[in-house]
Protein backbone atom coordinates (compact mmCIF):
# COMPACT_ATOMS: atom_id res chain seq x y z
CA UNK A 1 0.00 0.00 0.00
CA UNK A 2 1.21 3.50 -0.74
CA UNK A 3 1.85 4.78 2.78
CA UNK A 4 4.32 7.57 3.45
CA UNK A 5 5.80 7.01 6.91
CA UNK A 6 9.01 8.40 8.34
CA UNK A 7 11.58 5.62 8.68
CA UNK A 8 14.80 5.79 10.70
CA UNK A 9 17.43 3.35 9.41
CA UNK A 10 20.52 2.19 11.29
CA UNK A 11 23.08 0.36 9.14
CA UNK A 12 25.52 -2.34 10.28
CA UNK A 13 28.31 0.22 10.66
CA UNK A 14 26.16 2.39 12.96
CA UNK A 15 25.29 5.08 10.41
CA UNK A 16 21.76 6.45 10.93
CA UNK A 17 19.47 7.96 8.32
CA UNK A 18 15.97 9.40 8.17
CA UNK A 19 13.78 9.08 5.09
CA UNK A 20 10.16 8.26 4.12
CA UNK A 21 8.56 5.08 2.88
CA UNK A 22 6.95 5.17 -0.55
CA UNK A 23 5.02 2.01 0.17
CA UNK A 24 4.82 -0.58 2.90
CA UNK A 25 3.39 -4.07 3.35
CA UNK A 26 3.51 -6.70 6.11
CA UNK A 27 6.59 -8.17 4.38
CA UNK A 28 8.62 -5.01 3.75
CA UNK A 29 8.89 -1.42 2.61
CA UNK A 30 10.39 0.76 -0.13
CA UNK A 31 12.05 4.12 0.50
CA UNK A 32 14.39 6.59 -1.18
CA UNK A 33 17.81 7.21 0.35
CA UNK A 34 20.87 9.24 -0.60
CA UNK A 35 23.26 6.52 0.57
CA UNK A 36 24.44 3.23 -0.89
CA UNK A 37 23.14 0.23 1.03
CA UNK A 38 24.34 -3.15 -0.16
CA UNK A 39 21.72 -5.81 -0.96
CA UNK A 40 21.82 -8.36 1.84
CA UNK A 41 22.80 -5.78 4.48
CA UNK A 42 20.88 -6.02 7.76
CA UNK A 43 19.25 -2.85 9.03
CA UNK A 44 17.55 -1.80 12.22
CA UNK A 45 14.53 0.38 11.45
CA UNK A 46 11.97 2.45 13.30
CA UNK A 47 8.93 3.10 11.12
CA UNK A 48 6.78 5.93 12.52
CA UNK A 49 3.13 5.00 12.00
CA UNK A 50 0.17 7.38 11.96
CA UNK A 51 -1.41 7.14 15.41
CA UNK A 52 -4.59 9.19 15.74
CA UNK A 53 -6.11 9.23 19.20
CA UNK A 54 -2.91 9.37 21.27
CA UNK A 55 -2.99 11.65 24.31
CA UNK A 56 -0.23 13.94 23.03
CA UNK A 57 0.13 15.06 19.41
CA UNK A 58 3.91 14.57 19.85
CA UNK A 59 3.62 10.91 20.85
CA UNK A 60 3.95 8.19 18.26
CA UNK A 61 3.77 4.50 17.50
CA UNK A 62 6.75 2.87 15.81
CA UNK A 63 7.42 -0.51 14.33
CA UNK A 64 10.92 -1.37 15.53
CA UNK A 65 12.18 -3.77 12.87
CA UNK A 66 15.07 -5.89 11.81
CA UNK A 67 15.11 -5.74 8.03
CA UNK A 68 17.31 -6.85 5.16
CA UNK A 69 18.05 -4.75 2.05
CA UNK A 70 16.92 -6.80 -0.94
CA UNK A 71 17.20 -4.33 -3.85
CA UNK A 72 18.83 -0.98 -4.54
CA UNK A 73 17.91 1.08 -7.63
CA UNK A 74 19.59 4.26 -8.79
CA UNK A 75 16.84 6.90 -9.04
CA UNK A 76 18.81 9.78 -10.57
CA UNK A 77 22.29 11.14 -11.14
CA UNK A 78 21.92 13.04 -7.84
CA UNK A 79 22.81 10.06 -5.60
CA UNK A 80 19.24 9.03 -4.86
CA UNK A 81 18.54 5.34 -4.53
CA UNK A 82 15.34 3.37 -4.19
CA UNK A 83 15.77 0.81 -1.41
CA UNK A 84 13.53 -2.24 -1.02
CA UNK A 85 13.73 -3.95 2.38
CA UNK A 86 12.23 -7.17 3.71
CA UNK A 87 11.07 -7.01 7.33
CA UNK A 88 12.41 -10.02 9.22
CA UNK A 89 10.83 -9.26 12.60
CA UNK A 90 9.28 -6.33 14.40
CA UNK A 91 7.66 -5.12 17.58
CA UNK A 92 5.36 -2.18 18.25
CA UNK A 93 6.69 0.51 20.59
CA UNK A 94 5.26 3.74 22.01
CA UNK A 95 7.58 6.72 21.53
CA UNK A 96 6.86 9.76 23.74
CA UNK A 97 7.60 13.00 21.90
CA UNK A 98 8.02 11.16 18.57
CA UNK A 99 10.77 12.62 16.43
CA UNK A 100 12.22 14.98 19.01
CA UNK A 101 15.51 13.10 19.51
CA UNK A 102 15.61 10.95 16.38
CA UNK A 103 18.16 11.45 13.61
CA UNK A 104 17.42 13.34 10.43
CA UNK A 105 18.03 12.10 6.88
CA UNK A 106 21.61 12.68 5.82
CA UNK A 107 22.33 15.54 3.42
CA UNK A 108 24.97 15.74 0.75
Amino acid sequence: MALHCTVYLTCQGGERYRTKTRDISPEGFYCVLDQLIQPGERLECDIALPAPGLKSHNDGIHLRCHARAVRLERMSADMEFGLACRIEDYRVIHVPGEGSQLPRRSNR
